[in-house]
C-alpha cells in the first residue's frame, strides 16, 4: 500500500523544486498595478469645508502633477457677541510636499470683494489666511494650524484698520475620493536586455499623468529596472521601478522617486 504521507512529501518537493526554477522574464506587454498598498500618493483635489464656531470656510481645490494647489472658496465670520459679520469669496493657492511618511499641505486664502458690518457699521475687508496641515490618513482629515490678518475699511469714514488673526487649530475632512490611492499601467516592448514603452499614473481623483518608460533586464538580478518620466518633458514625475515579470504579472520590488510634490519610497 502506498503511504499517503510519502505522496504528500513527494508532491511538496516537486512543487518546491518547480518554484525554485521559476525565473522572471524581461518586461513585455501590458501590465496594470494598484500601488496603493505599497505607498500612498495624495491628490488633495476636491471640496472642503471648515468651521471653528464663528468662522467658516468652504473651498474647492485642484492640484496639478507638481503638487501645486489652486482653487476658489467662500469665507464667513459670524460673531454675535461682538456684532461682527463678514462675508466674501476667496482665492486659494498652496502646495503639497512630504517628509518621510508625513504628507504636508499648505494653503493661503485671500478674500476678494469682502463686505459686512461691525457693530452695525458697513465695512469692506480683505482677509489673508495661512494654514499648514498634515494628512491624517487614519481619521481621514487634514489637521493643522492657521493664522492670518484682516484689513477692515469703513468707507463712510475713509479709515482702515488691520487686525491680526491669532494662530489656532484648524481641521478639514478629506473628500471621499481623496484616499491616497493610485496605480501604474505599463505597455512595454523588449529589445534584447533593454525595454521601452509608455506608462500611465492614475490617481484616486481619476486624473492621469502620461509617462515614458525605459529600462533594462538583468538575468543575474532576475529583475527589470525601469525609469518612468513625464511624456511631455516636464519634471513633475520621476520614478525608478524595479520589478519582476512572472507569468504575465508584474511584481513591483521597489519604487523610488517623486510625484505630485511628494517623495515616493517603497521596497520589499
Amino acid at each position: 500500500m502506498t503511504n499517503p504521507l510519502s505522496i504528500k512529501l513527494i508532491t511538496i518537493a516537486l512543487f518546491t523544486a518547480s518554484a525554485l526554477t521559476l525565473r522572471a522574464d524581461n518586461i513585455s506587454g501590458s501590465y496594470s498595478n494598484d500601488c496603493t498598498a505599497l505607498v500612498k500618493l495624495w491628490d488633495v483635489s476636491g471640496a472642503y469645508s471648515e468651521d471653528n464656531g464663528f468662522e467658516t470656510e468652504s473651498f474647492n481645490l485642484d492640484m496639478d502633477a507638481n503638487g501645486v494647489i489652486t482653487g476658489t472658496g467662500h469665507f464667513n465670520i459670524t460673531d454675535d457677541q461682538d456684532s461682527v459679520y463678514l462675508d466674501g469669496d476667496a482665492n486659494v493657492n498652496g502646495k503639497v510636499s512630504s517628509a518621510g511618511s508625513i504628507t504636508r499641505v499648505t494653503l493661503s486664502l485671500i478674500t476678494t470683494g469682502g463686505t459686512g458690518t461691525v457693530t452695525g457699521i458697513p465695512i469692506t475687508f480683505v482677509a489673508t489666511l495661512k494654514e499648514s496641515f498634515e494628512v491624517d490618513d487614519a481619521d481621514r482629515m487634514l489637521v493643522g494650524k492657521g493664522s492670518g490678518k484682516l484689513k477692515i475699511t469703513v468707507p463712510s469714514a475713509g479709515k482702515s484698520r488691520t487686525i491680526k488673526v491669532p494662530s489656532g487649530a484648524v481641521t478639514a475632512n478629506l473628500p471621499d475620493a481623496v484616499d491616497g490611492a493610485w496605480g501604474l499601467s505599463l505597455d512595454a516592448a523588449p529589445d534584447g536586455t533593454k525595454v521601452g514603452g509608455t506608462s500611465v499614473l492614475t490617481l484616486s481623483s481619476g486624473k492621469t499623468v502620461e509617462l515614458n518608460a525605459a529600462g533594462t533586464y538583468s538575468s543575474k538580478a532576475d529583475s527589470s529596472k525601469l525609469s518612468l518620466k513625464n511624456a511631455d518633458g516636464s519634471k513633475s514625475v520621476a520614478l525608478n521601478v524595479v520589478g519582476q515579470s512572472i507569468a504575465n504579472n508584474l511584481s513591483i520590488l521597489s519604487i523610488k522617486g517623486k510625484a505630485l510634490g511628494q517623495k515616493i519610497k517603497f521596497s520589499q
